[in-house]
């Protein structure tokens, strides 16, 4: 039977951080566009872009946050995580881990095994923002889920590459 490791779910404080960092982004981008009627067409269009990719990540954010339950569920099968619409993943099915940061946000690369027909490999991102733990609490709970297993040869992988 699996055992589950850990758990992190949407921080309230964090998401509502974000989301109001998403309005006054949102809103200085609809300063922009309305001020901006003279100006520059790149002034414009950047206004446009803003107000559009502002008003999405906000709108994403405000989202996470009706999301009941867990968000990541690290388990001595695999791990679950509730942004791919809760889709589990067996730590068979994982070739390699790996970190990245990109723009300050560090994230857990998972790569996926080739599955059939196409033969390539997936790649799966997860990022801890907005949740209740951070990106070194997570590898911890997985080290710690390899150890329960009886393939150490992921939990060494994991514990010599990413500490």
């Amino acid at each position: 039977m699996d055992q589950v490791i850990a758990t992190f779910r949407n921080s309230v404080p964090k998401l509502l951080g974000l989301i109001a960092l998403g309005i006054v982004m949102t809103l200085a981008s609809v300063v922009t566009v309305l001020s901006a009627r003279s100006a520059s067409p790149y002034v414009l269009i950047a206004g446009y872009a803003g107000l559009v990719g502002f008003g999405f990540a906000t709108l994403m954010f405000a989202s996470w946050l009706l999301r009941p339950g867990p968000v990541i569920e690290v388990s001595t099968a695999g791990i679950r995580h509730g942004r791919w619409r809760k889709e589990f993943i067996g730590w068979d099915a994982i070739d390699d881990m790996l970190t990245q940061e990109v723009a300050s946000h560090e994230m857990l690369i998972l790569l996926l095994r080739p599955q059939p027909p196409s033969g390539r490999a997936r790649k799966r991102s997860i990022t801890m923002s907005g949740l209740d733990g951070s990106l070194s609490d997570l590898l911890d709970a997985i080290r710690t889920a390899h150890a329960y297993s009886f393939d150490q040869t992921s939990a060494d992988r994991i514990g010599s590459r990413h500490v």
